[in-house]
């Protein structure tokens, strides 16, 4: 029947690449902000982040103005 299904979400994230590690940890990051209720609230300035970022980049943390 295979592993257990916690041994194989932990081979699938053993096997993703750097770039998609990160994507991941972006994600995750996220979701914790959602958690504490500081979505769409920009890490830096405390401002608001607009729907449209976040229609392109759910994960972004930061609004346009204070974007790298």
């Amino acid at each position: 029947a295979g592993a257990p299904p916690v041994q194989r979400g932990s081979q699938q994230i053993a096997s993703l690449d750097a770039k998609q590690l990160l994507e991941l940890q972006k994600v995750v990051h996220a979701l914790a902000r959602m958690d504490r209720g500081e979505y769409a609230v920009c890490s830096r300035c405390g401002g608001p982040i607009g729907t449209g970022r976040l229609a392109a980049l759910p994960h972004a943390d930061t609004c346009i103005g204070c974007a790298d």
